[in-house]
């Protein structure tokens, strides 16, 4: 049940990382 709140966090780490960079 977890799988998609982690796959949704995941995805805004990515996004964060690619639009904002490491911060």
């Amino acid at each position: 049940m977890a799988s998609q709140w982690f796959m949704s966090l995941a995805i805004v780490c990515l996004v964060r990382l690619g639009c904002t960079g490491p911060i």
